[in-house]
C-alpha cells in the first residue's frame, strides 16, 4: 500500500503524539537493563515513519514538516498541532486527563 501526502502528514503528526505519551504509559521496568522499554518504543515508530516515507507517492512532502492551514492562516508543524491537541490557552493538560488509561 501507498501514503498520500496527507495520509503522510497524518502520521507525522500521530508519531509526535506517541512519542509524547510513551513515557506515561510505558515505564522503565518493562525493559532490561541493556535496552530502554520506552526507548525501543521510539525506535518502533521510527521504523514506522522510515517505511511510511518510502511508500509514499509524493517525495516532495517528506521532509516538508511545516504545513500552511488555509483555514486558520498560519503555518503549522506536526509538534505544534500536538501541542493544540493536548494543551488548552492556559496550558493546563486537560486533553491528558481525558485520554489516561488509568
Amino acid at each position: 500500500s501507498v501514503f498520500s501526502s496527507l495520509g503522510l502528514r497524518q502520521m507525522k503528526v500521530d508519531a509526535v503524539l506517541l512519542r509524547y505519551l510513551v513515557p506515561h504509559y510505558v515505564k522503565d521496568v518493562y525493559g532490561t537493563p541493556e535496552a530502554n522499554a520506552c526507548a525501543g518504543v521510539c525506535n518502533a515508530i521510527d521504523d514506522v515513519m522510515l517505511n511510511a516515507e518510502q511508500r509514499c507517492v509524493d517525495p516532495e512532502v517528506i521532509s516538508d514538516d511545516e504545513y500552511y492551514d488555509a483555514e486558520k492562516d498560519e503555518i503549522v508543524t506536526p509538534f505544534l498541532l500536538v501541542q493544540q491537541f493536548l494543551f488548552n490557552d492556559d496550558g493546563d493538560q486537560n486533553v491528558m486527563e481525558r485520554i489516561s488509561f488509568s
